[in-house]
């Protein structure tokens, strides 16, 4: 069975699935989440992207090409993060 909660998609009832957790701010309806980027000075183009700080922060890194083509982005844990947030870090590359 698939469920989808607050864009997080949870698979249970699936022989060898392991079930995805989200976490719960004590009031949804009172938070927030930051958001800080950064920008090669040479080109504009974006370098970084940090979402959250921290125990939950999750850090985006992009690379280009000469033409400022994205050539690859890696994800990986805020250098923070604990516990449930921690995920191996994931990469893409683009041709």
């Amino acid at each position: 069975m698939t469920k989808f909660w607050r864009g997080v998609v949870i698979l249970s009832g699936m022989a060898g699935v392991a079930s995805a957790q989200a976490q719960t701010a004590a009031d949804p309806y009172n938070y927030s989440r930051t958001s800080s980027f950064t920008y090669d000075s040479t080109t504009g183009l974006l370098a970084t992207e940090k979402m959250e700080s921290g125990q939950s922060g999750v850090v985006t890194t992009y690379q280009y090409d000469g033409y400022g083509n994205k050539k690859s982005a890696s994800t990986a844990n805020d250098a923070g993060a604990t516990g449930n947030a921690v995920f191996a870090t994931r990469s893409s590359s683009y041709t």
